[in-house]
């Protein structure tokens, strides 16, 4: 449990070495008081995350698809910093001193923002929203981490039902979110977490099955490998991502990719360009729209694996089985993160054999 003290009140006394060792814990404690007294909302985390890869000092406490805390471990222990993300702006911050009781037990205590805004010159704050937001250094992002990977967006017919300047942040938010997605399975796979193995055996399989043309690699190993790959597509690609046209057959695709096609007018770039057609634009649930674009970075860097065979069979293995269908990862990576899937997508995916 924790209390929470009284501006100005004095610290209890006793070792918070415990929450200061557990940064899960912690940024759960003060992610859920901040969403209670600052949002007037009274709920449970679902999922807690590093905000940065191999790094804790900061920590996304994620309540909905569309509600986090980001709780920042910079500045302890002076105080911790806890702020609304995915809003437009985040914020308002919020900031906590804390201690403990003999018994363990954590007191939060509001303080007032420090004098001088804390903005360290080689911290910066992800953001799916611009430049106004990218100051803040708040959340321990490495210095050589770019606030939003570099992407080309080409978008002349605008993205209804979408307001034209709505479409790129859409886009750097969806980027930054498959990015999660895909760092998080990895992540876990590596780890072997435990519901991370039991969903990788509904899906592909078992685990621990070495694969001998790839030098017997473990399969969970080999999936998490791929995963990483398309974190570093995005990262460092440059991906060119655009609006379909009326020239564009979408038919009821969401979104396409034609890495085999030669170089035309409008895609000079077949293997580093990402078509979004309108159920893009028309999905709600933004973790399912970075579903859609990891789906479509596994084609653009394995292009001769996950081909969808029923477009390219391939000699001795015109099949396409789960192992090498883009379906079977993007499903897989929502529901180890704890998002619920379409059935369409998911039978796309269970149809197969492995």
């Amino acid at each position: 449990m924790y209390v929470l003290a009284n501006l100005g009140q004095a610290p209890i006394s006793g070792s918070c070495s415990g929450w200061e060792s557990d940064p899960e814990s912690f940024s759960k404690r003060v992610a859920e008081h901040y969403v209670r007294t600052v949002l007037g909302q009274s709920l449970s985390a679902k999922r807690i995350v590093p905000y940065w890869p191999k790094s804790k000092k900061g920590m996304e406490v994620i309540f909905s698809d569309d509600l986090a805390v980001g709780v920042s471990f910079v500045k302890i222990p002076d105080y911790v910093i806890a702020l609304r993300l995915r809003a437009h702006p985040p914020g308002p911050p919020r900031y906590y001193t804390y201690s403990c009781t003999p018994d363990g037990n954590l007191v939060l205590t509001a303080r007032k923002p420090p004098s001088t805004p804390q903005r360290p010159t080689n911290l910066r704050m992800r953001s799916p929203y611009g430049e106004a937001e990218l100051n803040v250094g708040w959340l321990g992002e490495p210095a050589n981490q770019p606030a939003v990977p570099a992407f080309r967006f080409i978008c002349p017919p605008g993205c209804a039902p979408h307001a034209a300047n709505e479409c790129i942040r859409i886009v750097r938010r969806t980027i930054q979110d498959a990015i999660q997605l895909a760092e998080n399975a990895a992540s876990k796979l590596t780890a072997r977490d435990a519901e991370a193995v039991r969903l990788f055996r509904f899906f592909f399989g078992d685990p621990e099955r070495p694969v001998p043309w790839a030098n017997n690699r473990r399969a969970a190993d080999l999936v998490a490998h791929r995963f990483e790959a398309v974190a570093k597509g995005f990262r460092t690609r440059v991906p060119h991502i655009r609006c379909a046209t009326a020239a564009d057959a979408c038919g009821t695709a969401a979104a396409f990719v034609v890495p085999r096609d030669a170089p035309t007018a409008l895609i000079p770039l077949p293997r580093n360009t990402i078509t979004l057609c309108p159920p893009f634009w028309g999905t709600t649930n933004a973790f399912h729209r970075a579903a859609m674009l990891l789906h479509e970075m596994l084609h653009l860097l394995f292009w001769e694996f996950f081909g969808h065979q029923e477009n390219l069979p391939r000699p001795g293995d015109p099949e396409e089985r789960r192992r090498d269908n883009s379906y079977c990862y993007h499903v897989f990576a929502l529901r180890v993160a704890g998002h619920g899937v379409p059935q369409a997508w998911r039978s796309r995916c269970t149809d197969r054999g492995f």
